[in-house]
């Protein structure tokens, strides 16, 4: 019966957002709730204030971790948005002389991945769907636009891989090469899916390899913006007539990239922020070259409506993860993400490799978020993982099944038809519940071949 009550919180947030179509920080808020009464009231989940403790000062460090580069990412997309970027960008792809499932195929492992991975939170889907639907039918533009948010595990500069090695303690290099023992299929996979050619498996492939070698050099952060440039590059050579790249629509994420690049030079380590495991490290944030980008781009003036505009997109996100955070943390302080990974250690090997995927990609597609997942069951897997003595695999499992399955998520679907002009949702949440079912056997078979 305790095990019952301790997925409450989880299951209760899931209905809400699948069946009564709540948003993200709504289902969070109810989780939450959920959890402090089971706490309270539950004799099994007694929590003594030393965990408590413990678990609001790891909650409030994955908080400030997502602030700090949360704001200055909003922040330097009003920026850019307010200097015409963005349309820029798109009038570029449509002028590119290739045929349009090649475009497509460019834009999915390509140019979506690098704009996502600078500034995150859905932020290139204000490029990427416009140039979708001047390429294709509607429908179709309208499912290539969710399958461009792949690079979601590297986004706004890796945050939540940064994340995920803070909560597990390993290094980032580490927990991005074991997200690619997943991820690294799925770029292929969508590529095709968009694209339907051969250029799409051949450029999510290259996404792929260019991962691995990036991570593997430990240079994690620009990871995305780094490998998607490449392929788009080479995607422009061999699919096309080499056509220039607009200065006034590339030079920001250039200048950018400059900075971040600089930057890993300096002693950044240098102050330091922890509770429990989790540690956090201001100066080495994603958000610093996010913010000085945005000052060099304005010359250093700050404009009072943009500064309000990216306030006011980051209330809803951050308290879904605020919350879920929480949720989460008091949820391993009571016992009961001990007693859910009671039940799954009791599973053989092959139910667990079953299961957890499940979870993985439940944690994303509920939170909208690769952060959000991980915040609430990252703790669970590395667990399990742990148990069957392979935590790096569970470690890399959760943060792709998060990072991949949020793009399917609600909140993600919305803001894709809204700047589409799509009043009807329905086609494109049976598209992302598909996409969820292909995600998960891909998934679960890397999981069983790697544990059993």
């Amino acid at each position: 019966m305790l095990v019952v009550w301790a997925v409450s919180p989880l299951f209760a947030a899931l209905c809400l957002s699948t069946v009564f179509r709540r948003p993200a920080h709504i289902t969070a808020l109810c989780g939450l709730a959920i959890a402090v009464a089971l706490a309270l009231a539950v004799p099994g989940f007694d929590t003594p204030p030393t965990k408590l403790g413990t678990a609001l000062g790891v909650s409030g460090i994955l908080v400030l971790s997502v602030v700090a580069v949360m704001v200055p990412g909003l922040y330097l997309n009003e920026v850019l948005k307010a200097r015409r970027v963005h349309e820029r960008l798109t009038q570029w792809v449509r002028e590119l002389d290739m045929p349009a499932a090649h475009k497509r195929a460019l834009v999915v492992t390509g140019l979506a991945p690098a704009l996502e991975s600078m500034t995150g939170y859905g932020v290139s889907l204000l490029v990427t769907v416009p140039v979708m639907l001047a390429l294709t039918e509607r429908e179709r533009a309208l499912r290539g636009s969710m399958l461009t948010m792949a690079i979601m595990p590297w986004g706004t500069l890796g945050l939540a891989t940064v994340i995920a090695a803070q909560q597990t303690g390993n290094s980032p290099s580490t927990v991005g090469l074991s997200t690619l023992l997943y991820s690294g299929w799925v770029f292929p996979l969508f590529g095709v899916l968009a694209s339907r050619s051969w250029a799409g498996l051949a450029l999510g492939g290259l996404l792929s390899g260019f991962l691995v070698l990036f991570n593997w050099l430990g240079v994690v952060e620009p990871a995305g913006v780094l490998a998607g440039l490449l392929v788009t590059a080479i995607g422009m050579l061999v699919l096309g007539r080499p056509h220039r790249m607009p200065i006034g629509a590339w030079g920001p994420y250039g200048l950018l990239l400059a900075v971040i690049l600089l930057l890993r030079l300096l002693p950044t380590h240098s102050v330091a922020v922890s509770a429990g495991s989790m540690h956090w490290y201001p100066l080495s944030s994603a958000g610093v070259p996010l913010l000085i980008t945005a000052l060099l781009v304005t010359r250093g003036a700050v404009s009072g409506g943009q500064v309000s505009a990216a306030l006011a997109r980051v209330r809803k996100p951050l308290t879904a993860v605020t919350a879920f955070a929480l949720m989460s943390q008091l949820m391993v302080a009571s016992g009961m993400i001990t007693a859910i990974g009671g039940v799954l250690a009791g599973l053989s090997p092959v139910g667990v490799a079953l299961v957890a995927p499940a979870l993985a990609l439940m944690s994303g597609f509920l939170t909208g978020s690769t952060v959000g997942g991980n915040a609430l069951l990252m703790d669970l897997q590395l667990a399990v993982g742990r148990e069957l003595g392979h935590p790096l695999v569970f470690t890399g499992l959760q943060n792709a099944g998060a990072g991949h399955s949020a793009l399917a998520s609600l909140p993600m679907i919305v803001l894709i038809c809204a700047i589409a002009g799509e009043k009807d949702e329905s086609k494109l949440i049976r598209f992302g519940l598909l996409v969820l079912g292909v995600l998960y056997l891909v998934f679960a078979g890397v999981t069983v071949v790697s544990v059993v």
